[in-house]
């Protein structure tokens, strides 16, 4: 669909991270179409052949009962895993299917892009976001050239006072 691959090419320069707000997307579909899509199971496989596991396309989040859409529906990296498929349907009726929900995610007021400047500590919800950078520089030859990304991910259950009173074993493990 040209109008997908327009979306998809629309990667930020310099530094700059795109998202995309899964829920804002969820919530801008018509009651009835949302209905329909929490319905939906999505195959999820790690390597060509495997079974694989289903996931649901709308997820609620427990804390909030905001509801959006699975960011995995577009994940199928070619050569990296294998494609998603959506449950009861054929490969190509599932990446149609996909390939237009993602058309609609894409969509400029669903999208964020943030320049990153020195400094810069850039916080979001991988619940409901969706984010890309520029593609992987090789042969970089000049710090100007260079992308500097540090990744802290949160576990276990928001606490709203510290110090966590988490159990040893779930520390451990």
């Amino acid at each position: 669909d040209v109008k997908l691959m327009q979306l998809r090419k629309r990667l930020p320069l310099n530094g700059e991270t795109a998202f995309a707000d899964t829920a804002a997307a969820f919530t801008a579909l018509p009651a009835d179409e949302q209905t329909g899509l929490e319905r939906v199971q999505l195959r999820r496989r790690l390597n060509e052949g495997d079974e694989g596991w289903l996931a649901p396309l709308v997820r609620t989040n427990l804390r909030s009962g905001i509801k959006s859409l699975h960011s995995p529906i577009w994940a199928s990296r070619p050569r990296v895993r294998p494609a998603i498929e959506v449950e009861g349907m054929t490969m190509e009726q599932s990446r149609a299917f996909l390939d237009r929900l993602e058309t609609h995610v894409l969509q400029p007021q669903f999208r964020y892009d943030h320049v990153h400047t020195p400094g810069d500590v850039t916080i979001w919800n991988n619940f409901m976001t969706l984010h890309n950078s520029p593609p992987i520089k090789v042969k970089i030859t000049a710090i100007d050239d260079a992308r500097l990304l540090y990744r802290l991910s949160c576990k276990g259950e928001p606490a709203l006072s510290l110090p966590r009173r988490d159990n040893s074993d779930w520390l451990a493990a």
